[in-house]
């Protein structure tokens, strides 16, 4: 079975796993009542576990 997609002259290999994640930062993204506005808490909670 082939891991490999080709489109438009483009080929993205599947065989090893690929991780992308999205981290959205605007102050009206989510509601977290305004914890999470300087940088320094914002690193905190980014770094939890």
């Amino acid at each position: 079975m082939s891991k490999i997609i080709k489109q438009k002259g483009n080929s993205i290999d599947f065989s090893t796993p690929i991780v992308m994640g999205i981290l959205n930062l605007t102050s009206d993204s989510f509601y977290d009542g305004g914890k999470y506005l300087t940088e320094e808490n914002i690193i905190k909670q980014c770094s939890k576990n």
